[in-house]
């Protein structure tokens, strides 16, 4: 699985997104994840540069973990800091009153087909 985390904050972004970066590293359910950044332009080349994280994993749970540690991150941040998750071409977008919701983080991870939606087989 293959998820792509970009972030809009209205003072420096690019250090939110180091900050959020090294979070994310030091948590140990997140250590089988190859976590990457790239700066670049968006499609097309025009308009403000885009720091970007992109995350690879195997498992599911990982996933989970993942969306939590970004959650958890975003509470601790100034308001004023929206992340934007994408998965091919599916993207959620959450802010800081987002996280603060447990069930937009169930949303967020069928929306982005992390985790399976409705109810699991028996």
């Amino acid at each position: 699985m293959h998820l792509t985390i970009q972030i809009a904050a209205e003072e420096s972004p690019g250090l939110e997104l180091d900050s959020l970066k090294q979070d994310l590293l030091a948590a140990d359910e997140l250590r089988s994840a190859a976590i990457e950044s790239r700066t670049g332009l968006p499609t097309g080349g025009m308009g403000p540069i885009l720091e970007t994280l992109l995350i690879s994993f195997a498992s599911g749970g990982v996933g989970v973990a993942l969306v939590e540690g970004v959650f958890g991150w975003l509470r601790s941040r100034p308001a004023g800091i929206t992340v934007k998750f994408s998965n091919g071409d599916r993207s959620v977008e959450v802010d800081d009153r987002t996280a603060r919701d447990p069930a937009a983080v169930i949303a967020l991870l069928q929306a982005l087909d992390v985790i399976e939606s409705g109810p699991r087989g028996k």
